[in-house]
Formats: C-alpha cells, structure tokens, sequence
C-alpha cells in the first residue's frame, strides 16, 4: 500500500484512487498522502489502517477496513489539523476479550465526515466506533 500511495503522489494527477485487487493486512504505518486520495477495496476487506503522519489533505475511503483482533479498524494521525477523512464504507475495530478495538481513532483535530458506518470490535466490554480524547477545537465531525 505505501508503494502506491508513493506511485500515486508521484503522478501529475491533482487527485489520486487507490483500488484494491484482493484482500490484505496493513502490517507497517502508512505514507501520508501529498494529494488527496481515494482507497477504494472494491468488494475485498483491507486489515487495520495507520495512516501515519500529518496530511493536510482529504483522504476518501470506500469499501470494507477491519482492524486485527484488539487493534483499530483506522488511526488517522493528523497533528497538523487540516486534513479531512470521508468514509463511505464500513469501518470496524478488531474483535477483542477484554480490549476491542476502537473503529477510527484520531490523533489530532480533524474533519471527519461519515457516510458510511464505523463500529468498535466486539467483546465483552464492548467497543466504541469512535475515539478521540475529546476532538479539539477546530476538529468536526459530521455523521
């Protein structure tokens, strides 16, 4: 996924779409975007999300994300604060005993628009869709 985040930044296009070709796991931090961008798993499921770093720009995510078992479906870190994440698909925090994961955590103020759903990973104490210690000043978030 970072190789095409990379390939994505590095064309002349203003915007970028990521499609997926089969299913997989995210085991390392993702490249932020230089350019808005576009994840689209078409029908196959992309294991938990760390989009690492600050982006200022808006990242659109369609189709199925699920985070691995006690882990978040998405971190979107944004110190910056600028940047906007649209979801129209399914996000869903990994499964858990005692720790679900959460569905989307931010770290740092943010846009947030949901068009689709996010849930936290089930278990016994349950878990939250969204999680953010308070979402600061000039975070919104739009459902």
């Amino acid at each position: 996924m970072n190789n095409a985040i990379a390939a994505a930044d590095a064309d002349g296009d203003a915007n970028a779409t990521i499609t997926l070709t089969g299913s997989f796991a995210i085991g390392t931090t993702l490249t932020s975007p230089t350019k808005p961008i576009i994840i689209d798993t078409r029908g196959f499921t992309m294991g938990g999300v760390d989009l690492g770093g600050s982006t200022d720009k808006a990242v659109t995510f369609s189709g199925t994300i699920v985070g691995a078992t006690g882990q978040r479906g998405f971190l979107f870190d944004n110190a910056s604060g600028l940047g906007t994440l649209l979801n129209n698909g399914s996000i869903t925090g990994g499964a858990g005993t005692a720790t679900p994961g959460t569905g989307v955590y931010f770290n740092g103020p943010v846009s947030f628009v949901n068009n689709g759903s996010v849930t936290g990973g089930s278990s016994t104490v349950g878990g939250s869709g969204l999680s953010k210690p308070s979402l600061v000043a000039n975070s919104s978030t739009m459902v």
